[in-house]
C-alpha cells in the first residue's frame, strides 16, 4: 500500500484513538502551520503538564482551523492579549515573524481600522469594506479631510478680515489652486524641466501614481523618481550622452546665415552647380573666412539677447555643401576694397603688427561709426588718419624703419591716346585700368593709404548702407504693399555644338539670358528667366521686361501696391537718365508705382547670378551628351529645352526689340 503524503492534525488531545488510515479513518487534515511560540506554548501546556516524556511537535506539523484557532485563544489569554481570531478564509503565513510581533501589528491595524470607521460614521462616509482597495481607501480619507478642513474654516470665519491672523494656515481651495498651478506649470515646462519639478511629488508615490495625477509620461515619472533618489529634490538632471543636439530652429538659423548674400555669394559660372536630392543647387562663394562669419553670427546671437548658443565646430559641421570655401577666379570685385585690401596685405608682410580691414576702419573712426565719421564731418575723428595709427605701431618695432623699402600691388588707369565719341558727340578718353607692382618705401605706403582713406570710407559707408536696405525691403515685402524685384544680365552664353568642326569657332551663335528674381514675402519668391536672341544689353531690353514682370505679378498677386526694382549700377542699361525717364512714367505705362535701388559700383550680386548659371549649366549638360538630337542652335531652341524644368523658374521667350 503507497504512503501517504498527507498532513494529519498534530493536535496531542483533540484525535486521540481516531485513525488516520484505513476505510474507518477520523483524523482530520490539517492546514495551518505552527510558529515557533505556538509550538512552544502547545509543547508546555500537553506533553510537559501531562508528564508525556519524549513527545513534542516536529518543523513543519500542521493544525486544522479548529484547534489552531483554540490554542491560539488560550495562548492570547496566557499572554494577557485579546484580539480577534484570523481570518478562516485566508491561511497565515509560514514566515519568520514571531507571533509577539504579528499580535501587535493586528492590534495597531484593528485599532486604526476601527478609529477610521468611527471618523467616517460622524462624517457621513461609508466604512471601511476592504482595506485592499487602498485608491477608495485614500479618496475616503480625502473627502475626511476635506470636510474637517471645510469645518474648521466656517468656525474661523469672522467678518472683519483685518482680524485674521497673518500666521493663519492658507485655505483648501487655495491649496487645490496650487496644485493645479503646479500642474499647469509642469505642463508648459520643457522635459528637463518637468523631470526637475517632478522630483517634489510625494517619496511614497510610485511612477505610475506621478503619470496618472501630472498626466505626463512614463519615461518622465520614472526619471524624476529616480533623480530624486540619487540627487534629491529639484536636482537638475543631467545628460550623460554628451554634446548635445542643437535646436532645429538654430541650426535652420545658421544655414540661412550661410546664405546671406553678406557672407557668402552666388557663383554666376555654369559648371557651378551640384545635386542635392536630384536638384540642381547654384553653388555659393563666402566672401569671408568661417571664423570671421562664426563671429558675425555669435554677435548676432548675442544682440538677440537669447540663451542659444553653438560652438565653432558645430558652426562649421553645418555649412551646406553648396557653400565653398575656396575662393575660384573672383572677378567683377570693386577697385576701392580691392585697392585697400591690397595695401594691408602689403603691411601685413613687413611683420610689423596684423591689421585687417575691419579692425582699421575701427581705428580711423568713432565707436558709434556714424555717417559724419565716413563723410569727415565728425569732430572728434575726421583727424584720423590709416596713415597715422600705422606709423604709431611701426614706432613700436625695433626691426623696421620708416624708410625700408616695400612693395606694393594696386588698380591703376593708364589714359590711353585711343579717343571715341560719346553720345553727346564730344571725344572722351578711354581709361585702361591694369594691376600694377609698385615700389618704394614704408612712407610712401602709409601716404597711399591717406590717399584713399577719403573715398574709401565714404564708398565703403554707402555699400554697407546700401546692403542694409537691400536685406531690410526683402525682409519687409508683403504680398499686399511692395514686391521686390532683383534683376540683372547674365553672361550670353554660346551656343556650343558637340563635335564641332575647327572652321565653326569663329560662328558660334548666342543668346541673352535676363535673371530676375521676385521676393513677395519671406516665404513667397519666384524666379524668372527671359530667353531672347536680341544680344543687346540696353535700356530696351529692360523696358520691354518690366512690362512682362509687372503682369506676371498683378496676375498672381493683385494685392501688391508698389514694385521696388533692385540692380546694379551698370550704366549701359539700368542706372542712366533713360531709365529714370522710363520710371517716372511707370505708374501710367503700367498701372503700378515702382522705385528702383542701385547697389554699390560692383556689389550687386545676389541670387540672379545663380539663376543664370542654373539655365546654362542644365543646357551645357544636353549639348555635351554627345546626342545629335539634343543639339540647341537657336535661342528658340534654348527657351524650348528650358520651358518643361525646372518647376521653380519660369522662362520667358523675348524676340528682338526694336527702338
Amino acid at each position: 500500500m503507497p504512503r501517504s503524503n498527507k498532513k494529519w492534525c498534530a493536535h496531542p488531545i483533540s484525535h486521540q484513538g481516531s485513525r488516520k488510515l484505513g476505510p474507518g479513518a477520523l483524523c482530520p487534515r490539517g492546514d495551518r502551520p505552527i510558529d515557533s511560540d505556538l509550538d512552544a506554548f502547545i509543547t508546555q501546556e500537553y506533553y510537559q503538564a501531562d508528564a508525556i516524556v519524549g513527545f513534542a511537535l516536529c518543523d513543519g506539523e500542521l493544525l486544522r482551523r479548529t484547534c489552531y484557532e483554540t490554542e491560539t485563544s488560550r495562548f492570547h489569554t496566557h499572554l494577557g492579549v485579546h484580539v480577534s481570531s484570523p481570518s478562516v478564509d485566508s491561511p497565515i503565513s509560514a514566515g519568520g515573524h514571531s507571533m509577539i510581533e504579528s499580535v501587535e501589528m493586528r492590534y495597531k491595524f484593528e485599532q486604526a481600522k476601527e478609529l477610521l470607521n468611527q471618523v467616517f460614521d460622524a462624517l457621513g462616509i461609508a466604512k471601511i469594506r476592504d482595506v485592499r482597495q487602498t485608491n477608495q481607501l485614500d479618496k475616503q480619507v480625502t473627502t475626511a479631510i476635506e470636510l474637517i478642513r471645510s469645518a474648521a474654516e466656517a468656525l474661523r470665519h469672522v467678518q472683519d478680515v483685518a482680524q485674521l491672523p497673518s500666521h493663519s494656515s492658507p485655505k483648501l481651495a487655495d491649496k487645490e489652486y496650487l496644485l493645479d498651478g503646479s500642474k499647469c506649470l509642469i505642463k508648459s515646462s520643457d522635459p528637463d524641466e518637468q523631470i526637475r519639478l517632478l522630483t517634489l511629488a510625494p517619496p511614497e508615490w510610485g511612477c505610475v501614481k506621478v503619470e496618472e495625477y501630472f498626466e505626463i509620461s512614463r519615461y518622465l515619472a520614472q526619471k524624476s523618481i529616480s533623480l530624486r533618489v540619487s540627487y534629491g529634490r529639484l536636482a537638475v538632471p543631467v545628460d550623460w550622452r554628451g554634446n548635445t543636439c542643437l535646436e532645429p530652429l538654430l541650426v535652420q538659423e545658421i544655414i540661412d546665415f550661410y546664405n546671406d548674400d553678406a557672407i557668402s555669394r552666388q557663383s554666376p559660372n555654369k559648371r557651378d552647380v551640384i545635386h542635392i536630392q536630384k536638384n540642381p543647387i547654384a553653388i555659393r562663394h563666402m566672401s569671408m573666412t568661417v571664423g570671421q562669419a562664426y563671429q558675425l553670427f555669435v554677435q548676432q546671437l548675442q544682440a538677440k539677447q537669447g540663451t542659444n548658443s553653438v560652438k565653432k565646430s558645430s558652426f562649421y559641421n553645418l555649412r551646406p555643401k553648396w557653400i565653398k570655401i575656396k575662393k575660384p577666379h573672383d572677378v567683377c570685385t570693386c577697385i576701392y576694397h580691392e585697392n585697400f585690401e591690397l595695401h594691408i596685405q602689403s603691411w601685413n608682410n613687413l611683420g610689423v603688427n596684423t591689421m585687417d580691414m575691419k579692425s582699421l576702419i575701427a581705428e580711423c573712426v568713432c565707436f558709434s561709426q556714424t555717417e559724419t565719421c565716413y563723410f569727415r564731418e565728425c569732430d572728434d575723428c575726421k583727424w584720423l588718419q590709416p596713415g597715422g595709427f600705422l606709423f604709431s605701431e611701426l614706432v613700436c618695432c625695433q626691426n623696421v624703419t620708416i624708410d625700408d623699402s616695400v612693395a606694393w600691388m594696386t588698380w591703376k588707369s593708364a589714359v590711353s591716346s585711343k579717343r571715341v565719341v560719346d553720345a553727346d558727340d564730344e571725344p572722351t578718353s578711354v581709361a585702361k585700368i591694369s594691376m600694377q607692382r609698385v615700389s618704394g618705401s614704408i612712407r610712401d605706403l602709409l601716404d597711399e593709404f591717406d590717399v584713399k582713406w577719403t573715398k574709401f570710407a565714404i564708398h565703403h559707408y554707402c555699400t554697407r548702407q546700401q546692403q542694409e536696405y537691400i536685406k531690410k525691403i526683402k525682409e519687409e515685402a508683403c504680398s499686399n504693399a511692395t514686391a521686390v524685384v532683383q534683376m540683372d544680365f547674365a553672361e550670353n552664353p554660346a551656343l556650343i555644338v558637340q563635335h564641332e568642326i575647327q572652321q565653326a569657332n569663329w560662328t558660334t551663335p548666342q543668346a541673352t539670358i535676363f535673371t530676375v528674381h521676385i521676393t513677395v514675402d519671406k516665404t513667397i519668391q519666384h524666379s524668372l528667366a527671359f530667353v531672347s536672341d536680341h544680344l543687346d544689353h540696353n535700356i530696351d531690353f529692360v523696358h520691354a521686361a518690366q512690362k512682362v514682370i509687372v503682369q506676371f505679378i498683378r496676375d498672381r498677386y493683385s494685392a501688391v501696391k508698389r514694385v521696388n526694382y533692385v540692380t546694379d549700377g551698370a550704366p549701359q542699361h539700368f542706372k542712366s537718365n533713360k531709365s529714370m525717364l522710363n520710371l517716372t512714367y511707370h505708374e501710367s505705362a503700367f498701372g503700378i508705382p515702382a522705385v528702383w535701388t542701385f547697389s554699390a559700383t560692383a556689389h550687386g550680386k545676389g541670387p540672379v547670378d545663380g539663376i543664370g548659371a542654373a539655365l546654362k549649366y542644365r543646357a551645357t549638360r544636353r549639348v555635351l551628351s554627345g546626342r545629335r538630337t539634343d543639339t540647341i542652335l537657336t535661342p528658340q531652341e534654348l527657351y524650348q529645352f528650358a520651358s518643361p524644368i525646372p518647376r521653380s523658374m519660369c522662362f520667358i521667350l523675348v524676340g528682338k526689340i526694336y527702338s
